[in-house]
């Protein structure tokens, strides 16, 4: 519609002229596409199941779109409708309002509610309940489309009520009547005698409201949703077409590509190009278990393949209908950009011509298809640069807010992304619905912080609830962190000791199933030669300067980037400018840790990889690192050099050891690591002064203590097969208790301050996470005004973004467009610098540039960046 509105709007555009979309067709638009997101099997019994239904009838699915019609009825009070108005066209005494607070004043208000109650079949509505009060419940439900539960505040103010008056030929409860005609038309099913109820459970409201959420984003796009024109015919059907185009051609109907990988027999060596399927690979353990929702857990040794069954199971329950996605969850951006090239080409190769969009869904380093997105922002719209453009413009669909990440059909992301499905934040109940259709793995799980831990608990325990399946990845699990993630009871360390490993667990239903073991794909002896220099910086560059001077590949792991550049600035020390041993980024010797731009992170990775990857050329070099370097990068060493660090961490870190076949220096014909360990041998001191990470990174010295006992008790590293006995002995709390009570009144105080610690993580895991226990209207589940921008998936994640729009040339000759800055490096103190701080005074030098963020100043050169101190 051209002009300025003639009656309710839905949507418009103050152009010129000004266009405008009629509300009733918007809310046909989003009905149309709820409808089309129940056509999908798997999404329509993932919603069932929440209800504690086999399936739902189509009279339930009806019942249910005609509330999701009714999901913009805040958009008929007067003063939404008019703000869009020049002054003069306005009624006097307008008052702008918005839609959201204000339809929850409908519900509350008792004038407005008898007014409501005449013109909606709340009545009506109510009898289609299995018990009539939640109709209430349903209604807020889709009042929170945008993202947030509907806060309920009670009876309203005068001049709430004020907006809902009549003006002239604009009544909005005439408006809603006209919507309520349309919805009966549209949804006859809907209005039946009888029927099927729909549930009162409810995570079935839950479960709904994020498909509201998900319809409404869908029925919002003007490229598939064009506003109306006065002559076009009926809307309705016009909308059930768009919908089901639109889900086919963002991702969210697969059956074509399902009909492609059902095709012919699903070989292992074509989707990975002639591999030969490891014992744990998909071919033997994996594929013997069934395709009804599950926990699977795998423990295997780092390089065994894991990522390709991992990929190889997706395509299995992809094949037969027990998925319609795949999100892949890494740690680390880092991690999560290695690994996406694999699975986008192992998919491709399954998919053919079929294959669905797959993105790369880890913000700053978007990709859609391969191909970089640059930086996508919410509701930002980019016009891709590519001849088909037209295919961008849905491929791209879910690649462009982070929020839509979840309902991309193959996407390789952080598991922060995920974890935001069970976090009281805005738009989880759309992440979660459109999570629940995929398969998802978490790689690289381990015996991580207890709030991270909590949330992936709470995050398994709702998509499991929904009948989704769930594969968790490890080289390095502990039992107890095993049992949290599988709902089991907790094993003594006796038992735990005996688990076999390799190994592949699950759970089905409310069974944990007996474990299947396989044989490792290989063997790896790695001799453990402690050095006591963790704190001598130019002993530990010298060190490795000898033996790569020797002709070894050696990477030296510190446990934090200061360690890691005081490091480098002995090694640079040591050695001659152009020394060919340095690792160079495009050039220039640096080092590689996470405190560089986005930019350069990815210079540095493909720097990393082509001097010590798979395929590198056998020539000596170092490279200085932190723990960017322990996933995910496809990297190999002759020796490592780490500083002391738990048990599963080193052995992740002993991963870069001989990971590939190689010719090796004669001196390093086998694995050997150094651990580096304080000159003392006693971490006593540490429970006070922590220092190079331990006690602070890695708080609980208990750990450390008992990993160094094993360092000492074992000269040589058998791997895969003392990978239990070593994790055990360092993680379990059987373990760690026998630690403390062994060493003394101070660390039995410092176990009951990590016990403390742990508890006080665990409850602001649960005081965070949403709780679906709830209805909608409920105050438990309203995200309260002060809390909602706190809630994070890590503790302790204050970082800023420092932006140069412009760019600023950067130490590898690269722009650099923006630099993520520590929170602790923004604070003086207690107070930490504004979230809406900018950058400012930057002052360009040879190799880099220094600028001011708030109060702070910063440099950032080829050793990345660090605050200058007064």
């Amino acid at each position: 519609m051209r002009g300025w509105p003639e009656g309710f709007w839905g949507k418009f555009d103050n152009g010129e002229p000004p266009q405008w979309h009629p509300l009733v067709d918007h809310s046909l638009d989003v009905a149309a596409c709820f409808m089309a997101l129940m056509k999908q099997r798997l999404l329509r019994l993932r919603l069932a199941r929440l209800g504690e239904l086999e399936e739902l009838t189509d009279c339930q699915v009806h019942r249910l779109a005609l509330f999701a019609l009714l999901h913009d009825l805040g958009k008929f009070n007067l003063g939404f409708q008019f703000k869009v108005f020049p002054r003069e066209l306005r009624p006097p005494h307008h008052h702008h309002a918005g839609h959201v607070t204000e339809v929850g004043d409908i519900l509350t208000d008792p004038v407005l509610a008898s007014k409501v109650k005449e013109r909606l079949p709340i009545a009506e509505m109510a009898e289609w309940m299995q018990t009539p009060e939640t109709v209430v419940g349903f209604l807020c439900a889709v009042f929170s489309h945008h993202g947030q539960p509907l806060l309920l505040e009670g009876e309203s103010s005068g001049l709430n009520r004020r907006v809902w008056n009549p003006y002239g030929n604009w009544d909005p409860f005439a408006g809603m009547a006209e919507l309520i005609g349309c919805g009966r038309e549209a949804l006859p099913l809907a209005f039946q005698t009888g029927g099927d109820p729909l549930p009162a459970r409810p995570a079935f409201q839950h479960g709904f409201a994020g498909l509201v959420m998900l319809a409404d984003w869908l029925g919002s796009n003007r490229y598939w949703f064009p506003y109306s024109d006065p002559d076009e015919g009926d809307r309705w059907q016009f909308s059930l077409q768009r919908a089901r185009d639109a889900l086919r051609e963002v991702g969210l109907d697969v059956t074509a590509a399902r009909r492609q990988v059902a095709q012919g027999e699903l070989r292992f060596d074509r989707v990975f190009e002639g591999q030969v399927p490891r014992p744990m690979q998909i071919e033997t353990a994996l594929l013997e278990l069934p395709t009804d929702p599950s926990v699977v857990i795998l423990e295997s040794e780092t390089g065994s393949g894991k990522t390709e069954a991992a990929i190889f199971h997706y395509l299995r329950l992809m094949r037969v209908g027990a998925v319609d996605s795949l999100y892949f969850a890494l740690p680390t951006r880092t991690a999560a950009t290695q690994i996406y090239d694999r699975v986008r080409q192992a998919v491709s190769r399954a998919f053919g011509d079929a294959t669905p969009p797959v993105v790369q869904a880890v913000p700053g380093y978007v990709r859609v298809d391969g191909l970089p997105a640059g930086s996508l922002l919410p509701e930002a719209h980019h016009q891709w640069d590519d001849e088909e453009s037209d295919r961008w413009k849905y491929r791209s669909w879910a690649a462009e807010n982070p929020k839509r990440f979840l309902a991309a059909a193959v996407a390789v992301g952080t598991i922060d992304q995920a974890l935001m499905a069970a976090l009281r934040v805005k738009h989880a109940h759309l992440r979660l619905a459109t999570l629940s259709r995929s398969l998802l793995v978490v790689d690289e799980v381990h015996a991580s912080d207890p709030y991270m831990t909590g949330l992936l608990r709470a995050l398994l325990t709702a998509h499991r609830e929904a009948g989704g399946h769930v594969l968790l990845m490890s080289a390095t699990l502990g039992s107890a962190a095993r049992c949290a993630y599988l709902g089991a009871e907790r094993e003594p360390l006796s038992r735990s000791m005996d688990a076999p490993y390799p190994v592949l667990w699950h759970r089905q239903g409310e069974t944990v199933a007996p474990p299947i073991s396989f044989a490792g794909t290989r063997t790896k002896r790695v001799a453990m030669q402690p050095s006591p220099i963790f704190d001598a910086p130019q002993e530990v560059a010298r060190e490795a300067l000898s033996w790569a001077r020797k002709g070894a590949r050696v990477l030296v792991l510190r446990n934090t980037v200061g360690g890691a550049v005081e490091t480098q600035l002995a090694l640079e020390g040591l050695t001659e400018a152009d020394d060919p041993l340095l690792f160079r980024c495009l050039g220039v010797a640096t080092l590689h840790h996470a405190r560089f731009a986005r930019e350069d992170r990815e210079a540095l990775d493909a720097a990393l990889e082509k001097r010590f990857g798979k395929d590198s050329a056998a020539e000596p070099g170092i490279v200085v690192a932190t723990q960017t370097v322990e996933q995910s990068l496809d990297v190999d060493f002759d020796l490592l050099l780490t500083d002391l660090c738990p048990a599963d961490v080193l052995l992740q870190r002993i991963g870069r050891l001989h990971r590939h076949e190689r010719p090796r220096p004669a001196a390093l014909s086998g694995a050997t690591c150094i651990p580096l360990t304080p000159s003392e041998r006693d971490l006593t001191p540490l429970l006070d002064k922590p220092r190079g990470g331990l006690g602070s990174i890695y708080a609980d010295l208990r750990i450390i203590e008992a990993t160094w006992r094993l360092i000492e008790k074992h000269p040589v590293w058998d791997i895969p097969a003392m990978s239990r006995e070593l994790v055990e002995e360092a993680t379990h709390p059987d373990a760690l208790e026998a630690i403390a009570a062994e060493l003394g009144a101070e660390w039995s105080k410092h176990a009951t301050e990590i016990t403390g610690k742990s508890i006080a993580e665990r409850q602001q895991a649960r005081l965070n996470v949403l709780n679906r226990t709830k209805p909608f209207g409920d105050s438990e589940i309203t995200f309260p005004r002060n809390l909602v921008k706190k809630i994070a998936t890590r503790l302790g994640t204050d970082d800023r973004l420092a932006e140069f729009s412009d760019g600023v040339p950067g130490p590898f000759g690269q722009s650099v467009f923006s630099i993520r800055l520590p929170g602790h490096f923004c604070r003086r103190g207690d107070p930490l610098a504004a979230p809406d701080e900018k950058a400012d005074s930057v002052e360009k030098f040879t190799g880099g540039f220094r600028f001011a963020f708030g109060p702070f100043r910063f440099a950032y050169d080829r050793h990345g960046l660090h605050r200058i101190e007064e």
